[in-house]
């Protein structure tokens, strides 16, 4: 359940110059409705940050959603007067809150089950899920959301934005965590799809984790060698075209 309304800090800045959260609808996951003819994205977060602490890293990413919220209310002019869209007109926004467990169930993997529930759900009723976290171990049961939707998955393209592979082995207990991302995606036996990893430094990846990534067909652009003083959006656009230019879903990854 989705259960968590945020509170926004507004500061009044009158009718003329609206942003994004006025815009903003609330609700439960259960209530949402079925989109209709505008576009439609739903925010909901992740606050959990035990994967980082699994994988030895610094606990705080379970503060990234209340963190988001309280910037997200001076963030994006409603009506964009550079491009001529009033979003208004042609989406809808959501906020669902928190993936939210009960006490006695208030597991990673109880968190990593309600999150993929909670994306198909999403893309299920026509939305877009823009999901806030928390740790990077979320991108998993992300991306397993939206297989779940899709009866071919050599239709989805996923992508990580990052200096990290994020493709280090399960735990010695086998739990997943916040490294092991697209190393469970990988080896999904549901996956076939295209994987691209943008923007890797390689002072941060394992070669052994390089090979993983390349020996499962995915491809890596590294930031040094393929992206610094060039123009990154331009490259960017030219991956999307070149892998994802027929597909019909794109997951994007970003620690």
């Amino acid at each position: 359940m989705s259960s968590f309304r945020p509170t926004y800090k507004i500061f009044s800045r009158g009718t003329d110059d609206l942003k994004l959260i006025s815009y903003m609808k609330y609700s439960s996951i259960q209530s949402l409705p079925t989109r209709k003819k505008k576009k439609g994205i739903c925010l909901m977060s992740f606050p959990f940050d035990e994967g980082t602490m699994r994988n030895g890293g610094y606990l705080g990413a379970a503060n990234g959603p209340t963190i988001f919220r309280q910037h997200l209310f001076k963030i994006g002019s409603l009506n964009n007067p550079e491009f001529g869209i009033n979003l208004s007109d042609s989406c809808e926004l959501y906020d669902l809150g928190d993936i939210h467990l009960e006490k006695n169930y208030c597991t990673l993997e109880n968190a990593h089950l309600k999150l993929r529930e909670s994306v198909r759900h999403i893309v299920g009723q026509g939305y877009i899920p823009f999901i806030v976290g928390g740790s990077n171990d979320q991108s998993f049961p992300n991306a397993m959301g939206l297989i779940d939707t899709i009866v071919d998955t050599k239709d989805i393209g996923v992508v990580n934005l990052d200096a990290h592979l994020d493709c280090r082995p399960l735990t010695f207990e086998g739990l997943a965590h916040s490294g092991s991302p697209f190393y469970q995606l990988l080896i999904e036996p549901n996956w076939n799809g295209k994987f691209v990893e943008f923007g890797v430094q390689g002072h941060q990846c394992s070669k052994k984790h390089y090979d993983f990534v390349r020996r499962y067909g995915g491809d890596v652009l590294w930031f040094t060698k393929n992206l610094q003083g060039k123009d990154v959006a331009d490259i960017f656009n030219q991956v999307n075209l070149k892998n994802f230019s027929l597909f019909n879903c794109v997951f994007l990854s970003r620690l």
